[in-house]
């Protein structure tokens, strides 16, 4: 589950979802697709059936360059479902150059404060060859 706001998203696989969300199936792809809205231009996350500057249901998923920078963070010292042994994980608030923050893992530092700062350039990370992608997840660019 990953908590935005003060409601709980469960972050599904799209292979345990029969009908995965345009944006489940774009991870999957290695690709980053927000909801565009038509009528005012206004790029948002997470993906809803209207536009919340306008209200407007006139959408259209666009491409996303994945690159942000770190707005706020934290270091999770027990992240969900860790096992004995494994890493602390940083969870950070990345705005992207588009405009919406999104909640996300940022990987590949470690759960140093020296490591991570606040305006730290990121980009969107894939797993490659580990498999699809089914959450987002971050790492320094």
């Amino acid at each position: 589950m990953v908590y935005w706001g003060c409601v709980l998203y469960p972050t599904t696989s799209p292979a345990a979802s029969h009908n995965p969300s345009p944006f489940q199936e774009a991870l999957r792809r290695g690709q980053l697709l927000l909801p565009r809205c038509l009528a005012c231009g206004h790029v948002f996350y997470p993906p809803k059936a209207h536009c919340p500057r306008c209200g407007s249901s006139a959408l259209e998923w666009t491409r996303c360059s994945g690159r942000g920078r770190i707005y706020s963070y934290v270091i999770n010292h027990r992240p969900l479902g860790a096992t004995p042994g494994e890493a602390w994980d940083v969870m950070a608030v990345v705005e992207l150059d588009e405009g919406p923050r999104i909640l996300a893992t940022v990987v590949g530092l470690d759960p140093d404060p020296a490591q991570v700062r606040v305006d730290m350039m990121v980009e969107v990370a894939f797993p490659g060859a580990d498999g699809p992608a089914t959450t987002l997840s971050f790492r320094s660019a």
